[in-house]
């Protein structure tokens, strides 16, 4: 039995031959690809909109000019736990002073999975690899990662409407 693996780049994969395992009359191939899987994307946050133009200037003004900086922020000496106090205190009279909402988090596209992720990553990744070396090779296989990953794509959109 022959098994050919068509490479871009010879010297990116590691091949290993090892002994066929048990009473097999195959060695085992193993072969290494410097491709990594695309970490997970964080999910959306709510995001807060404050409306400035409806906001108590005055009391604000008043909220920070009272509050008692020299017992809360300024006692301390550590500059990573003096900012931290010091949002704490600018946020609480943000908070107080000026309307806010939260935004609910929607997804932009709640089709887009695993197998869209990689599709469109090998698709992206043979594409530099047509663009820095010109071939008919690296042509073909950017037209095919590209079409695979037209073809995913389309039947992760058309599995979400069912």
């Amino acid at each position: 039995m022959y098994i050919i693996f068509l490479i871009f780049n010879p010297s990116a994969y590691v091949v290993t031959l090892s002994s066929p395992l048990g009473s097999s009359d195959h060695n085992l191939i193993s072969v290494s690809s410097p491709i990594f899987p695309i970490p997970p994307q964080d999910p959306p946050k709510r995001r807060c909109r404050w409306r400035f133009a409806s906001a108590s200037l005055g009391n604000l003004k008043r909220y920070y000019a009272d509050f008692p900086w020299n017992d809360y922020s300024f006692c301390v000496r550590d500059p990573s736990l003096y900012a931290e106090r010091m949002k704490k205190v600018i946020v609480s009279g943000m908070e107080a002073y000026i309307p806010h909402s939260f935004s609910q988090p929607k997804p932009s596209k709640p089709w887009y999975n695993i197998a869209c992720s990689r599709a469109t990553h090998d698709r992206q990744v043979a594409h530099k690899r047509y663009f820095s070396l010109p071939s008919t090779e690296s042509y073909a296989l950017y037209i095919s990662a590209r079409n695979h990953a037209k073809s995913v794509l389309q039947l992760a959109k058309t599995l979400l409407h069912k």
